[in-house]
């Protein structure tokens, strides 16, 4: 490993950090989203225009990022399933009770 990609790593890691203390905030979901949006899109930017768009240690970096990148994935995916399921279940059981009671209105 070099300095340089090091250090892209260790200022990555700082941003992370930042980002999880929102969670101490009133924040809404959709503010931290927005947050961590922002402050990708500033790091990126300024990694390319240091590094240029080509670069080894950039590329490598990108590999080192996306250890990240690709957990975020299954964590939300955790995080909203039993919601989903839930919202889901009670939906389902609107539709039964419905069919249900038009089942015993018509029997009578």
């Amino acid at each position: 490993m070099n300095i340089p990609l090091i250090v892209n790593v260790i200022i990555f890691i700082a941003l992370l950090f930042l980002l999880g203390r929102t969670r101490k905030t009133d924040w809404s979901l959709a503010k931290k989203v927005l947050a961590g949006l922002c402050l990708g899109i500033v790091f990126g930017l300024a990694l390319h225009g240091f590094y240029g768009t080509n670069s080894p240690v950039l590329q490598e970096s990108v590999q080192w990022f996306n250890l990240v990148g690709k957990g975020i994935d299954l964590i939300h995916f955790h995080r909203f399933s039993p919601k989903l399921k839930l919202y889901s279940a009670k939906k389902l059981s609107k539709k039964i009770d419905t069919v249900f009671s038009h089942v015993w209105i018509h029997a009578q």
